[in-house]
């Protein structure tokens, strides 16, 4: 390395030589092409002169600290030579990082561009901040910034704002800016003390050269493609050779945000499918049996105001059956059994709060519910309603659909946590392997394979009947799965949903995220389930399609019986029409019939009266004649 540096101090030297001379200060542009590479050299001659120097100095040290006798002397050089190992020892360091390979973008000016993401208004007002922090960084750099395009809210904030920087090494510094930045803070536009999370991304592109290229018509390819659904990221194609302003300024307004990747960015309350990490923790710990029944009444009795959606009540539950019916109060009671620490402890064990690892930039890490999060967001004390909210996957607890994907095959392939890739080797020309990236190992995670089934046997328990995506048992093979519900502060819920199949031997593992979608298994469910139809159709194991033939003849038939359903419905309707009828006229007679019974019964009564009255007055004569003769 030192043989190195004594040949760039020679060129150094060589390079100031050359700017003393007449001939280069009368030729500007190779004046300034030699003093820009004398400034470029500088700090590295420095340090390795400074680096000579002291190593000088321990030399001399050295020497007179083996003339010198007097203590006081010695001590004094004893001092000096510490001193100048350590000057060493921060030049090699400063030495090595100087000699690190030069990005040749370094010395470029920069446009960066400033997109708010999730939380909405305050995302705008957040984003606003980052543009004025960079503004305020730059002047104190004694940069140029000149703003290219900002979309402002009414309230001070800025959906998106793109600047240009002009300045020595601008691209240098801010490159290490680009990605996805998140606050978590009650905002300004929030009435009711509550904590928000909002996201911005920043982009950071060096500013690209003007090059002239010949592109012959024979090397053009045109391909047209069509994504087989509907949404979905921006057409990666509309940037092959420039993205035009029309293009960029579409995407730039579309308001799903298409260059944000959430499959690795997108930060989400994980909502009931981090019952699975709760649970977990709970069979880990002993705090639970598999068939001990626990009562749900609608509400945990030590925070009644915490309870199941609409105010369910779902009597006495197992495991598998609280899991399959996503039951919160079970898992209030769960976590109340092993307390948050553990609770936190298990979701960083499934892979929460830290990156996955992939290999894509810009990936989040989350958040995972703790006692210390809330002291420094809120800088208030821990309460058991909070312990509840982790426990459900709510409160705190912020995750990417990565993350939850990870957690899901960790418990569908037997407890081995893989670390998730995009590129798997590289191969050279011939089609050999040139070599594969670097990647952690995959490890058995700590929770042991008993528990490990046990959630597999309550996410199967989801899927089938009883279950909250009993739709899923239509399917040719079985699926696991488990709902979630996420409460989002700025509109309707998100719906989520985690599957993976076939649960005899799992290949697949999907997760679904609908923004604002309510629940789980009405939003989310579906999608999963049909990402479960296709990939089992390209495996063979749907069903044939029908043919046209067959369709034709299925149409027939089902024409013939919903004619038939309809032609049984009208003589039902007739029948009961007639059996009416019937029973009126049965009525009608009936009354009749016991109207002229009265009728005759009164009449009766009269005769028998009258003949009563006859038979008194010959009796009452008879007595009289009787009682003359007497």
């Amino acid at each position: 390395m030192f043989e190195n540096l004594e040949d760039i101090l020679i060129k150094y030297e060589d390079l100031n030589a050359e700017l003393a001379s007449p001939d280069v200060t009368s030729d500007q542009n190779r004046f300034r092409k030699l003093m820009k590479e004398q400034s470029e050299l500088t700090p590295l001659v420095e340090a390795y002169t400074a680096y000579k120097r002291a190593n000088q100095d321990i030399e001399d040290s050295l020497m007179m600290l083996e003339e010198e006798n007097d203590e006081e002397m010695r001590d004094m050089l004893k001092e000096e030579l510490s001193n100048a190992k350590k000057t060493v020892a921060e030049l090699e360091e400063t030495i090595k990082i100087l000699l690190l390979p030069k990005d040749p973008n370094d010395d470029k000016n920069v446009i960066v561009e400033i997109r708010a993401g999730a939380g909405g208004d305050e995302a705008a007002l957040f984003a606003a901040e980052l543009f004025r922090m960079y503004t305020h960084y730059a002047e104190a750099r004694r940069w140029r910034v000149e703003v290219v395009n900002a979309d402002e809210t009414g309230i001070g904030g800025m959906k998106e704002v793109e600047f240009m920087v002009t300045g020595q090494g601008a691209y240098s510094v801010l490159k290490y800016e680009s990605g996805v930045h998140r606050v978590q803070r009650v905002p300004e536009t929030e009435s009711g003390g509550r904590i928000h999370t909002s996201t911005a991304s920043v982009a950071v592109m060096p500013e690209a050269e003007d090059v002239e290229v010949h592109i012959d018509e024979k090397d053009i390819r045109i391909d047209v493609m069509r994504a087989s659904g509907n949404g979905g990221q921006c057409n990666p194609n509309l940037f092959v050779g420039g993205i035009s302003t029309r293009d960029w300024n579409a995407i730039n307004n579309d308001p799903n945000y298409p260059l944000n990747n959430k499959a690795i960015n997108g930060e989400y309350p994980p909502g009931s499918t981090f019952k699975i990490v709760t649970g977990s923790a709970a069979f880990e710990l002993n705090k639970v049996t598999l068939n001990e029944l626990i009562y749900d009444g609608g509400y945990h009795p030590l925070v009644p105001t915490m309870g199941n959606a609409g105010g369910e009540v779902l009597g006495w539950l197992s495991f598998i059956k609280g899991l399959a019916m996503s039951d919160n109060v079970y898992f209030y009671e769960l976590g109340y059994r092993v307390g948050i620490d553990a609770i936190a402890k298990y979701a960083r064990i499934y892979g929460f709060g830290e990156p996955t690892g992939i290999d894509l930039e810009g990936e989040s890490g989350g958040l995972v519910a703790s006692k210390q999060v809330k002291l420094d967001i809120w800088n208030e004390g821990w309460r058991l309603g909070d312990t509840f909210n982790a426990a459900i996957g709510q409160g705190f607890n912020l995750s990417t659909p990565l993350q939850l994907a990870v957690m899901l095959s960790c418990v569908a392939n037997g407890g081995i946590k893989h670390q998730p890739y995009l590129v798997d080797s590289f191969l050279n020309p011939d089609g050999s392997v040139a070599g594969k990236p670097e990647r952690n190992e995959s490890k058995h995670i700590d929770v042991s394979q008993r528990t490990i089934d046990y959630m597999r046997d309550g996410m199967s328990a989801t899927t089938e009947a009883g279950g909250t995506a009993s739709y899923f048992a239509s399917l040719p093979r079985k699926v696991a799965g488990k709902t979630g519900t996420a409460e989002n502060p700025h509109g309707r819920d998100h719906g989520l949903f985690v599957a993976y199949g076939p649960v005899e031997d799992p290949e697949l593992v999907v997760v679904a995220i609908v923004e604002q979608g309510g629940y789980g298994s009405s939003s989310a469910g579906p999608i999963v389930y049909e990402a479960f139809e296709e990939y089992y159709r390209l495996k063979g194991w749907m069903p044939p399609e029908p043919t046209k033939e067959e369709l034709e003849a299925m149409a027939r038939v089902a024409a013939a019986q919903k004619a038939l359903a309809e032609k049984t419905e009208r003589m039902k309707q007739e029948a009961l029409a007639d059996k009416k009828a019937q029973e009126a006229l049965a009525k009608a007679k009936a009354e009749a019939e016991e109207e002229l019974k009265k009728e005759l019964g009164d009449k009766k009564s009269g005769k028998d009266t009258k003949k009563k009255s006859k038979s008194e007055k010959k009796k009452s004569k008879k007595k009289k004649d009787k009682d003359n003769e007497d």
